[in-house]
């Protein structure tokens, strides 16, 4: 059974996880990552189809420098929506954080620029 889109977004609203609000997770406490994984965790249980929630925990574990299991999660987002642009950025950023998946991490950050993501294009612009 699926969730209400209500609950889903008050949780991860409450998490301050949503989109584009918080650009930059790594500003975030560690117990505000921590408890946002926690709730990702119980909504994910409640209704595994659900893409933003895969993203946020992608996000979060980047928050935490846990980029491994942030590819995992964003993986399983482009899997569920893989016309999602900022998902490749995203991805891309956690790949690149790993010596053995960089070059993977440009492809994913490439698509994105293709797709016209624009920050994408900027970390491209300054690897060059």
């Amino acid at each position: 059974r699926a969730i209400d889109t209500d609950y889903k977004t008050y949780f991860i609203r409450k998490n301050h996880i949503v989109g584009n609000q918080a650009d930059e997770f790594v500003d975030l406490e560690k117990d505000v990552l921590n408890e946002a994984l926690e709730t990702t965790n119980i909504l994910i249980e409640l209704d595994k189809h659900t893409l933003d929630v895969y993203y946020c925990r992608g996000r979060a574990y980047s928050g935490l420098g846990d980029h491994k299991n942030a590819i995992k999660e964003y993986s399983l987002a482009i899997k569920m929506n893989p016309s999602d642009i900022s998902l490749y950025y995203y991805g891309g950023l956690s790949l690149c954080k790993q010596a053995e998946t960089f070059n993977k991490g440009i492809i994913d950050l490439y698509t994105a620029c293709s797709g016209g993501y624009e920050k994408a294009c900027q970390i491209l612009d300054n690897i060059k």
